[in-house]
């Protein structure tokens, strides 16, 4: 009896400790029940934090599990700024990274200006003294006039005077040799003369000049272009004016406008070639003399001085200067220096900063907020944000751009939040930042304006809006994108139209699938946001109105009212208008 007793002491002391152990479990809540009604707010790599994912997986750089981060938890700051994409990804968006180096920067300027007469050799021909005007030796603005040629003839009383005294008294010294006084008498006289604007010649003349000879003729003191002409025949005039301006055109000022923005790269003393339209095929070549400090106010520019020789030359037996005074001038120059720096391509400047994204290698790509310097033809200087060596992605750098503005993985994310990066192939298309809307927009306008001018066969319109059309879409390629817009700007690269169309017939077969492309991009932006003015349609046959073509296809346009771009006025209203999707 004793053994059966101790068993059912046993079971009740087991059932005791039984229901002890489930009520202790049952007030005292578990760790993994409490975790487990937490919130997961993404899947992150315990070994690279920036790898991200909204589903558990494997990181993509070690292959580590990836731990959840639950609602409250830190999150590290080290994927602020990041994006990881796997090797499939990098090569659709045909990432390319180069070095940051410390490499030459060739910066070639092209400037324009007007050439200008050397103001340093500008001479003023004014009245010596009052006269009549009886014969003008210069007829027009522009002649040339050399040395000792006769200006004017004048008739001047009080030259006149001048003229008689000095002839009398070289006849009373002719007469009385051994007298002084007349030598100083004839001295002064003779100044007087040269005061009045005869030449040493001339007054040598005087003792043989007819007594009935009333002119007097002033000759030019120098040689030169008229560029001023204030007088004419039988005007009078006062001792002081202005009878002629002449210009020396032996050397002419190229004077070139250049902006702020060209200062750094200009110096004195650089080589400078010009060309001009009134001489073409012929390049001239000079050196920087002066850099005008003085900007003007209004257009934010500054002259910079470039001396050119001007020589003679025959033409048709005719001598002139082989440069014409004020004649349009176009410059180029070439500045190299040595920075830090990289390709032009691998910098976006769409809004108040410069980024660069620097490969890491893995697929992990980091975000850089960088200061800039001097831009040149395909290099731009770094003044901070990237150290030598380091890699950048030179090509497609906006598709990087676009992914973080998706994923919130910028450097305006606010601290505490958590950019997820979705690691499955559905890729939910976001609303359009204001930018990208415009230049889609812009786009899209300019695709719709080609299917107006093939509606209407006007093939000279057609070809005249393909430029437009070129402009806009390598507006759309450099601005930011997003995933879902990736496989459509793909497409529409491919059909960029690059080739001369010989026929209206040509330009349908290329449209087709270019209309297409196009009406996949405008179906993605009317579902989530109208584009005012822009309607869609598709056409059930076009395979009969160019061969080849698949029987259905789509075209956007504008208005409401059908006009057929694959048949034209042949078939102009053949099409139902597509409603955008909800």
């Amino acid at each position: 009896m004793k053994l059966p007793f101790f068993f059912l002491i046993t079971f009740a002391l087991g059932l005791g400790a039984g229901w002890w152990l489930i009520e202790t479990r049952r007030h005292q809540p578990s760790q993994s029940l409490t975790q487990s009604t937490r919130r997961i707010r993404f899947y992150q790599s315990p070994m690279h934090p920036w790898i991200k994912s909204d589903q558990p997986g494997r990181c993509t750089l070690c292959g580590m599990e990836l731990s959840p981060v639950y609602e409250g938890d830190s999150v590290s700051e080290s994927a602020v700024g990041w994006v990881t994409l796997g090797s499939n990804s990098i090569q659709l968006l045909h990432l390319d990274s180069t070095q940051v180096e410390r490499a030459p920067i060739t910066r070639t300027l092209r400037l324009s200006g007007v050439l200008e007469d050397n103001d340093q050799a500008h001479r003023f021909l004014a009245a010596t003294v009052d006269a009549r005007i009886d014969f003008l030796g210069i007829k027009s603005i522009g002649q040339d006039v050399q040395e000792g040629q006769v200006l004017t003839r004048i008739f001047s009383p009080m030259l006149l005077a001048a003229e008689r005294e000095f002839t009398a008294l070289n006849r009373q010294k002719t007469s009385s040799p051994t007298n002084p006084t007349f030598d100083s008498l004839i001295t002064a006289t003779r100044q007087r003369l040269l005061q009045m604007g005869l030449s040493q010649a001339q007054i040598d003349a005087l003792p043989s000049k007819s007594p009935t000879e009333m002119q007097s003729e002033i000759l030019a003191p120098y040689s030169g272009t008229v560029v001023v002409k204030k007088v004419s025949v039988g005007q009078y005039v006062k001792e002081g004016e202005l009878l002629f301006e002449l210009a020396d055109f032996s050397s002419l000022w190229a004077q070139l406008d250049a902006y702020e923005s060209d200062l750094s790269w200009l110096e004195l003393g650089q080589l400078v070639t010009l060309q001009t339209p009134s001489i073409p095929g012929r390049f001239f070549e000079g050196k920087i003399e002066f850099i005008d400090p003085n900007f003007d106010a209004l257009s934010r520019s500054t002259r910079v001085r470039v001396t050119l020789q001007n020589p003679w030359v025959t033409s048709n037996g005719i001598t002139r200067r082989l440069l014409s005074h004020r004649i349009s001038l176009s410059a180029t120059l070439r500045s190299t220096l040595a920075a830090l720096s990289v390709p032009r391509s691998a910098i976006l400047r769409g809004g108040p900063v410069a980024v660069a994204y620097v490969d890491h290698g893995g697929g992990a790509f980091e975000r850089r907020v960088l200061q800039i310097g001097r831009l040149g033809d395909d290099r731009i200087e770094i003044f901070s944000g990237l150290a030598e060596g380091e890699k950048v992605v030179r090509h497609s750098a906006f598709l990087l751009d676009a992914q973080t503005e998706l994923n919130g993985l910028t450097h305006s994310t606010p601290r505490g939040t958590a950019p997820l990066m979705s690691t499955n192939n559905d890729v939910s298309f976001p609303p359009l930042n204001p930018i990208l809307h415009q230049h889609i927009t812009a786009f899209l306008k300019e695709g719709a304006t080609i299917s107006e001018s093939l509606a209407a066969d006007n093939f000279a319109a057609f070809k005249s809006h393909i430029s437009a059309l070129k402009t806009a879409f390598a507006t759309l390629q450099l601005t930011e994108s997003t995933p879902a817009l990736l496989p459509i700007v793909t497409v529409l690269s491919k059909l960029s139209p690059v080739e001369e169309f010989k026929s209206i017939e040509a330009a349908r077969a290329w449209f087709v699938p270019f209309s297409n492309a196009t009406a996949d991009l405008a179906t993605e932006i009317l579902g989530h946001g109208s584009l005012e003015g822009i309607h869609l349609f598709v056409c059930p046959m076009v395979d009969r109105a160019v061969s080849g073509s698949p029987k259905k296809s789509r075209w956007i346009q504008n208005g409401i009212t059908v006009r057929n771009p694959f048949f034209g006025a042949e078939m102009l209203d053949c099409g139902l208008e597509v409603k955008a999707r909800p």
